[in-house]
Parts: C-alpha cells; sequence; structure tokens
C-alpha cells in the first residue's frame, strides 16, 4: 500500500503504558526518535516529526481503520489517506489490547464499531 504521508521507513519501536487508559508508542525513522504515536482512551494522537517526515493529527479509534500483516500496521483515515508503520508482534500487541478495550468507549453496544478489518 502506498504512504500518504511518509516518503522514508518509519517504525514503531516500542511501546509503554503511560497510566491505565494511556498507551505511547515511540516512532523512529533512520534509527533517530521522530515523535509518538498516544492511544489515550479511545482517541489516538499522531506526534511525527522529523527529516522528510511530518504529520501531527488526533482522531478517534472508531474513525480510523487498522490493517496489520507481515510486520507492517497500516491506519487508514476516513478520508482514505494512510500512516505505514513497520511495527513487530510485541508492540502490535500491546496496541491490539489498547483498541480492544477503548473502541467503543462512550458507544453503546448498538452502535458498535470494529477498528480492525475483518
Amino acid at each position: 500500500m502506498v504512504n500518504s504521508f511518509f516518503t522514508n521507513t518509519v517504525v514503531i519501536k516500542s511501546c509503554a503504558v503511560i497510566e491505565e487508559a494511556y498507551l505511547r508508542c515511540y516512532i523512529e525513522s533512520s534509527n533517530q526518535q521522530c515523535g509518538s504515536v498516544d492511544f489515550i482512551s479511545e482517541k489516538i494522537n499522531f506526534n511525527i516529526s522529523g527529516k522528510n517526515i511530518f504529520y501531527k493529527g488526533m482522531d478517534s479509534i472508531k474513525n480510523i481503520r487498522l490493517e496489520y500483516r507481515d510486520e507492517i500496521l497500516i491506519f487508514t483515515f476516513r478520508n482514505k489517506k494512510s500512516l505505514t508503520f513497520n511495527c513487530g508482534m510485541k508492540e502490535f500487541g500491546k496496541i491490539s489490547d489498547h483498541i480492544r478495550q477503548y473502541e467503543n468507549f462512550g458507544s453503546s453496544q448498538d452502535q458498535k464499531t470494529s477498528f480492525f478489518n475483518d
């Protein structure tokens, strides 16, 4: 898939639980830290900047689709643009756990949406 925002390879290097509802994933490009993706309850905050790399924005989990295969993690937004990251299984496991816990935060079961593509 073509990455709409980055021209370099961007890696989710590690993830850490900051608080109960707050997961921070540290981002690198060319072995240099260049930002983070913060999962704060039902929101995802992208804060990425570096040489030839820039993306900042926040959206609700329910407004973003996720695809993961072959250690590639793709976030696709409603406007069909996407962010692509290399991401190991360990980091993806933490992200997946957070998403599953908060994807329906503030929604009724009748309005349930899934962050993950089927």
